[in-house]
């Protein structure tokens, strides 16, 4: 793995991580379709399981690089 892409793999992970504060995940309820019908509990999902939630991301984005 180079250096740019494990710069940016670092960067994404710590980006998610910051995303998965509850002040955020609050947010999903604003979703028109999604947020009245499950937004409840995606939020509470995230909240306990962070780590494969972190996991699932990065991963994507090593898909995706």
């Amino acid at each position: 793995m180079g250096l740019l892409r494990a710069s940016l793999v670092f960067i994404i992970g710590n980006f998610s991580i910051s995303l998965m504060h509850p002040k955020h995940i609050n947010k999903i309820n604003e979703i028109p379709i999604i947020g009245n019908l499950v937004g409840y509990e995606i939020q509470k999902l995230i909240l306990e399981n962070k780590h494969m939630t972190l996991l699932i991301i990065i991963t994507l984005v090593e898909f995706i690089l």
